[in-house]
């Protein structure tokens, strides 16, 4: 019988699923770019598996530090959110999806360079005026937190008004995103945010 040598570029992964189910919602939904609808799941040096998905204004990622990604690849996977929670067992089993519950999709493509967006913020981080983010997308950082038992809270922390913002989410040290700002929408160039209509009757010396 003939020996079957190991196939060096097969793909072996150990993700957790409520991972997976948070980063995914940090894909691109549209046809057009298949390459970024999937998750991007690469090994990390220091130990781990890092997940990645991006639709080009907003990023989500995460780490599994006892994950296992044999290469970089992009996947999907036919399980609803719901079912990644329940089989994916995720922190509190140890349960881990593999590449026999994942797909790999577009090989002939490379993922974008994620690392080069993320805002090396150091020091005293920008103050921001009245940045305005987009809703949707917004939306979708509270639905990953929840995936991972978070309550939704988000720190944002920008270099400049311009800059993407770095996201951190409450009580989630494994999970961080990066959003771009609205250029239009945004306010600017006032006193104060409140309403104007508000006159001064929010002022705490109002009415005595």
């Amino acid at each position: 019988m003939p020996y079957d040598q190991p196939n060096p570029d097969a793909l072996e992964l150990a993700v957790r699923g409520d991972l997976l189910a948070a980063v995914r919602h940090g894909v691109d939904r549209r046809i057009e770019r298949r390459y970024l609808r999937g998750v991007y799941v690469e090994p990390l040096e220091t130990g781990g598996a890092i997940l990645v998905a991006t639709n080009g204004h907003i990023l989500l990622a995460g780490h599994d530090p006892d994950g296992f990604a044999s290469r970089g690849a992009i996947i999907e996977t036919a399980l609803t959110d719901t079912q990644l929670l329940k089989w994916g067992g995720g922190a509190k089993t140890g349960a881990r999806l593999s590449q026999h519950n994942l797909t790999e999709i577009c090989r002939d493509y490379t993922f974008p360079n994620w690392r080069r967006v993320i805002p090396m913020v150091t020091g005293k981080a920008f103050e921001t005026e009245g940045q305005c983010w987009h809703g949707e997308y917004l939306k979708r950082f509270v639905t990953a937190a929840t995936r991972m038992g978070g309550n939704g809270g988000m720190s944002f922390v920008q270099t400049d008004a311009r800059s993407p913002a770095l996201v951190r989410f409450s009580g989630l040290p494994e999970l961080f995103g990066v959003i771009m700002p609205m250029v239009r929408g945004a306010f600017s160039g006032s006193d104060s945010l409140v309403p104007e209509w508000m006159g001064e009757s929010h002022r705490p010396d109002a009415g005595k």
